[in-house]
């Protein structure tokens, strides 16, 4: 077993002496040893002649060798078929892709060659290669070495490279020199000089800056999994170190960060700590060595990147709040706008007017529409879970996201991460039998809602809560709101849902109507808001209009939200798409809550236990099938829960409606006039006397609007009343109802 660099200083290579450890990480990635100041230089100019037990080797004319880095099994596997019986390999051990699938990969070395002086990478996710030749630097084999298997003390011979491995080389060399310099206009994706200005002005931890800040061997403690970053002043005793070597690698590799805000940033970081680095060990070991651009990546590469001109691609600005807010424009939605990374905000502007004057209201600066079309960078904007928020690129395009991943999101998509937390939301449980005591209904919730957070995919089905004032349907909404933030939610009014600019469903993923029967007042409105909602539930593929813009298409993953007391604005009641909640249970006087210490003690409790409700979700809760999901099971009593929850005269429109002649008998003979029946045979059934059953109904003084309001609620069900000869020569009106004739069928319940 090779337990130190001694046989490859033997072979006449310049090896590098490397001091810590390097290991493999869980996720598959690895650690970074010490690498001694100097070193590539020391490498490159000196021979080693001392063995080290963990230690790196220099490629090119220097050791006169190449090595073919293969990250990935497709490419590992792609250049052991051009070279099978070849065995001078550093295999790798515990190598994982992005989605922590195990790899079989390693480090193919041979004889170095003048037609590939060059080195270069392809990361393009079929081909994962870093090719190493002049000045670069590879770890080697040792015992001391975890990431690679160790080598044994029988070295095989190395060999030049076959043709067949050279012509690949250089056929995939050329294209990566031609997209090199495109690609490495910024060396980070975040820009972050306008928090990190914010931090040296205030000295405020902001949590959208320190998520991006913490390194990642500090992800594992308590605190990031808990906030999502982690506090300088909380970083494990002994690591304070470590911890500002790796922040200022990560600030060092931002283009927006020039030197004197690195500097600064550095040194109250380091203040930060109770016990900070003394000031002249800072600027020795970290400060110095990141500016004069001496520390390297594990490519041997420096670290430092700068680009005075990254301004060019953003837009920034200062709020009167001392806030940093970003500006740009989507021009495939054609919509504007306003992100704020430290407080992970978003807000959508469809006219250039309203984004001016809103910006002009919040900041220092005052800028004509014309201006800041001119020069606004352009930005497509998407809801992606699985990535962070922020500004994202994929080598060609800038992009961002606008999805905001919540504590309780993480608790529910990688719940191991929060097993120890976990308590049982006994609260959120109580509730929610509460709120839908239909247990095969509460269940379809709970699985809807887990499948729809695992995957997020289209479903026409509409989540419809319907019942008493105060039975908590608003609150299960923010729930909700909880898991997948404030901007994936809309609460639009039905002013906003009828209008033609329906821009605010972008990125949504949520969308919660509440008493739009209510809210819509004329009948015509009704329609137009249910075809509207039918049209988005329909299909995934909806119709975007923004002001005087054509409308273009886009792809939604909306889950519709009704609630409702009375007066339910309701789709068709056979139209399978609305899973129908009942919600019979005022929260106050329920004797469950009070066992809990009151209303507003639940409602703190439902807020504490978001993050353990996830990992229920997560744990206890499987997803719904593609069918269910789909399609909601049918309610028991469906058309009984939907009639009384609306005001008399609906309720009777209503039952004209559905045909619910069983229902409508049996009021009419309790409560309607003797003649009410007198036009059956004809199908009809006169005003007067449908006025008169309403009134009967209603119990109380004569109302001289009782007229007027049963022909709002039989026009709202469709029906329009006409004018008839009643008695002689005097004059009515009647209600053509298809089908009532059949009424006479059915038997009273009423004895004669």
């Amino acid at each position: 077993m090779i337990t130190n660099t001694g046989p490859f200083i033997d072979l006449g290579w310049r090896t590098i002496s490397l001091g810590g450890e390097l290991k493999r990480l869980p996720n598959g990635k690895k650690t970074i040893p010490i690498f001694g100041k100097n070193w590539l230089e020391n490498a490159v100019n000196d021979v080693e002649f001392k063995p080290s037990p963990l230690g790196g080797v220099i490629t090119g004319k220097e050791s006169n060798i190449i090595a073919i880095d293969c990250d990935n099994t497709i490419t590992y596997n792609l250049f052991k078929a051009l070279d099978p019986d070849y065995k001078f390999h550093f295999v790798s051990k515990g190598k994982k892709n992005k989605d922590e699938v195990l790899q079989e990969s390693g480090t193919i070395l041979y004889k170095y060659t003048e037609e590939l002086i060059d080195s270069f990478k392809i990361a393009n996710g079929s081909m994962e290669l870093d090719f190493l030749s002049t000045g670069r630097m590879t770890y080697l084999p040792t015992k001391a070495n975890e990431t690679k298997e160790t080598w044994q003390n029988s070295m095989p011979e190395i060999k030049c490279a076959p043709p067949e491995i050279i012509a690949l080389l250089k056929s995939l060399q050329q294209p990566v020199k031609t997209h090199l310099p495109s690609a490495q206009v910024s060396h980070h994706k975040f820009n972050l000089a306008p928090q990190v200005e914010m931090f040296v002005k205030t000295g405020n931890i902001a949590k959208a800056l320190f998520k991006l800040l913490t390194p990642y061997d500090f992800r594992d403690c308590d605190e990031y999994k808990q906030l999502g970053y982690v506090d300088p002043k909380n970083v494990e005793e002994g690591r304070g170190s470590e911890y500002l070597s790796k922040v200022s690698a990560i600030l060092g590799a931002d283009a927006s960060v020039d030197v004197d805000l690195y500097c600064k940033a550095m040194r109250e970081l380091n203040e930060q700590f109770d016990d900070p680095m003394i000031i002249k060990r800072l600027n020795n070991t970290i400060i110095e060595p990141m500016c004069e651009g001496v520390a390297t990546g594990i490519d041997g590469e420096p670290i430092w990147v700068e680009d005075p001109d990254w301004q060019a691609t953003v837009m920034t600005f200062l709020t009167r709040y001392n806030t940093v807010i970003n500006v740009f424009y989507d021009y495939m939605r054609r919509v504007y706008y306003i992100v704020d990374l430290a407080e992970e905000g978003v807000q959508q502007f469809s006219q250039i007017q309203t984004l001016g004057n809103h910006l002009n209201s919040i900041t220092f600066e005052r800028m004509k529409p014309v201006e800041i079309t001119s020069s606004v960078p352009n930005v497509l904007a998407s809801s992606a879970p699985e990535k962070l928020f922020g500004f994202h690129t994929d080598g060609i395009k800038e992009r961002f996201n606008t999805f905001v991943s919540t504590p309780a999101y993480k608790a529910f998509k990688i719940p191991e991460d929060y097993e120890e937390y976990y308590r049982t939301p006994t609260a959120t449980l109580k509730y929610l039998e509460a709120l839908i005591p239909d247990e095969q209904m509460r269940t379809y919730l709970l699985q809807f809602l887990r499948r729809k957070l695992d995957k997020f995919e289209y479903s026409p089905v509409v989540l419809y809560f319907l019942g008493v004032p105060g039975s908590g349907k608003d609150t299960f909404v923010s729930i909700v709101e909880e898991i997948v933030g404030e901007f994936s939610l809309a609460r639009p009014t039905a002013k906003i849902f009828l209008e033609k600019n329906n821009a605010w469903i972008l990125d949504k993923l949520f969308i919660q109507l509440d008493e739009y029967g209510d809210q819509l007042t004329s009948y015509n409105d009704k329609q137009e808001a249910l075809g509207l909602l039918k049209q988005y539930t329909g299909k995934s593929r909806i119709a975007i209009r923004v002001m005087r813009e054509d409308a273009y298409s886009y792809d939604h993953k909306v889950t519709f939200i009704m609630t409702a007391n009375k007066n339910p604005l309701m789709l068709d009641v056979d139209d399978r798409r609305v899973a129908l909640f009942n919600t019979p249970n005022p929260m106050l006087g329920a004797d469950w809550l009070y066992a809990e210490g009151g209303i507003e003690a639940v409602h703190n409790k439902l807020n504490e236990e978001v993050c353990d409700f996830c990992y229920y979700l997560a744990t206890e809760i499987t997803n719904l099938s593609v069918k269910d999901y789909m399609t909601p099971p049918v309610s028991k009593d469906k058309e009984r829960l939907i009639a009384e929850s609306m005001p008399i005269a609906r309720r009777l429109a209503y039952y004209l409606k559905t045909r619910n002649w069983h229902e409508f008998r049996n009021i009419g003979d309790r409560y309607g006039p003797h003649s009410l029946w007198d036009r059956v045979d004809q199908s009809k059934l006169l005003e007067c006397d449908l006025t008169d059953l309403y009134e009967e109904l209603k119990g109380s003084e004569p109302d001289p609007r009782a007229t007027s309001t049963m022909r709002h609620a039989m026009r709202d069900m469709g029906f329009e009343a006409t004018r008839t000869t009643i008695i002689g020569n005097r004059h009515g009106y009647a209600y053509f109802i298809p089908g009532l004739r059949s009424i006479t069928l059915i038997p009273s319940e009423i004895e004669d």
